[in-house]
């Protein structure tokens, strides 16, 4: 997830055909479940990041008080 952050877009491709072959990590193919899973995972990241970046801002404001951070949060 970490080099998604640096990345101009994503393209998210999912597997909907069944192959003994090819190892599944949910076990079942099902793209619709593997879609929420990714889609949830990347909204998880995306608040992750705000909250850090709140606390950072906090902090900062607290040192300095500085304009920029003030109207960033």
């Amino acid at each position: 997830m970490s080099n998604i952050r640096d990345a101009d877009g994503i393209y998210h491709v999912v597997r909907a055909f069944e192959d003994e072959d090819i190892a599944h990590t949910e076990i079942s193919v099902d793209p619709i479940r593997d879609m929420e899973i990714i889609n949830e995972e990347l909204v998880l990241k995306d608040l992750e990041y705000v909250q850090n970046r709140m606390e950072d801002l906090e902090k900062t404001i607290k040192r300095n008080n500085p304009k920029e951070a003030k109207e960033e949060k």
